[in-house]
């Protein structure tokens, strides 16, 4: 009787488990989704690069109208914009899309990102 009590108790919290598991990836998808339509940038590509020293996160550098310098963190991005944005690209993006256009050598390219 000990010995079935212990086994549905094990099953028991193996359930629980798998629930909370598939919750939190639930949620980790939309914050996801919800980041990737808020992120907003419009300007040319003046570096991108691996950033070491915050976990290796792919950060593109971007130059405003206004000369500022915005940092675009692409940890939650993986539609291969990052791989294929090149330093002088111009890129927009806005916010409520997922769509972002890169102007390159009076070529444009529309890539959606996932």
């Amino acid at each position: 009787m000990a010995k079935k009590k212990s086994i549905l108790g094990y099953a028991i919290f193996i359930l629980v488990a798998v629930i909370l598991i598939f919750i939190s990836n639930y949620s980790n998808s939309k914050n996801r989704s919800r980041y990737k339509l808020d992120l907003s940038f419009n300007g040319r590509v003046v570096r991108k690069y691996i950033d070491n020293k915050e976990h290796g996160y792919p950060i593109i550098e971007v130059t405003t109208v206004s000369d500022k310098v915005q940092k675009i963190n692409l940890i939650l991005e993986d539609s291969g914009f990052f791989d294929y944005v090149q330093t002088n690209d111009s890129i927009i993006k806005f916010p409520g899309s997922l769509k972002v256009i890169v102007y390159r050598n009076l070529i444009d390219t529309a890539l959606l990102l996932r």
